[in-house]
This record gives C-alpha cells, sequence and structure tokens, in this order.
C-alpha cells in the first residue's frame, strides 16, 4: 500500500502522483493503460471551440469524438493524440442511433459475461479486429447485436500518445 506512485517505462519517469490522481488523471496513454483497462481511441486532433478544456479527434473511420484535457497536458499534444474511457463510463445503447448526443460509435456485441453484478462486454468498432471496447452493461446484452457506444465528453480524457 501506498499514497505516491511512480510510473517508470523503458526506464523513464512517466508520472509520480496518488493513486486517485494516476487513476483518472493519467499524463499519457502509457499510464491511462498501466493503472486499469482504458479504451483508447487514436486520432488526429481537431480544435474543439465549444469549451476550452475540450479537444476533438477525428478518427480513422472520420468519426469525431471529444474528451476534457487538462492544461499541463495540453501543452505536451502535437497533431496526433489518444482518447481515453474507462470500461464504466461508456454507456451501451440500444440499435437506434440516439439523436443529438455526442460521441456515439456504432458497434456489434463480440462477447458478454456477468461478473461482479454486471455484464462484462467486448463491443467491436470500425473494421479491424483490434478495434474492441469493454464495457460494463447493467443488463444482458445479445451477442451480434447493432448497438451504439456512448462515449460521454466530460468523462473521457485526451492524452498523448
Amino acid at each position: 500500500m501506498s499514497d505516491r506512485i511512480m510510473v517508470l517505462h523503458d526506464g523513464k519517469v512517466q508520472q509520480v502522483g496518488t493513486p486517485q490522481a494516476l487513476y483518472l488523471q493519467p499524463a499519457n496513454a502509457f499510464v491511462a493503460s498501466f493503472l486499469g483497462h482504458a479504451n483508447m481511441f487514436s486520432g488526429e486532433i481537431i480544435e474543439d471551440l465549444s469549451r476550452e478544456d475540450m479537444i476533438s479527434l477525428r478518427l480513422e473511420q472520420a468519426w469525431l469524438i471529444s474528451g476534457r484535457v487538462r492544461a499541463e497536458v495540453s501543452s505536451r499534444l502535437n497533431g496526433h493524440a489518444m482518447l481515453f474511457c474507462r470500461p464504466d463510463d461508456v454507456r451501451i445503447l440500444p440499435e437506434e442511433q440516439p439523436a443529438g448526443r455526442r460521441n456515439i460509435v456504432p458497434g456489434i456485441i463480440l462477447h458478454a459475461s456477468f461478473v461482479g453484478g454486471r455484464w462484462r462486454t467486448l463491443v467491436k468498432y470500425g473494421e479491424k479486429q483490434e478495434h474492441i471496447v469493454l464495457a460494463f452493461a447493467t443488463t444482458q446484452p445479445t451477442l451480434d447485436a447493432k448497438v451504439w457506444l456512448e462515449l460521454p465528453p466530460e468523462l473521457c480524457q485526451i492524452v498523448p500518445a
């Protein structure tokens, strides 16, 4: 047990802080994935002029997704970044595309298993085999069902790739 943690990668300090700070405010993609599962989306940075603390990314599928960016992180971003969203924050929505919401990505249910009072669900998005999101559903998903993933922008973060 520790009240401060140092995360190293290839012998270089990535971040030092409390366990909660490292989990909720990682300095980069490595730290985000080091402390628990993080759904990661890589994309080209597009300015989000609606809010100072938000940035949008254009994914290779031409989808736009947005997330919060902290001031200490934004100075280290160049043309490319990662958006991460924890599995607890991903919402699985029924087949009909919801209107008026941001960060909506289409997907197909690949796997669901009941673990700890909720459904541990793997959802494939996009064309590539590695495009998989982990989400925790509250009701049993139907395998091979077409769904929409909602990645709430206020719960997603942008970090350097």
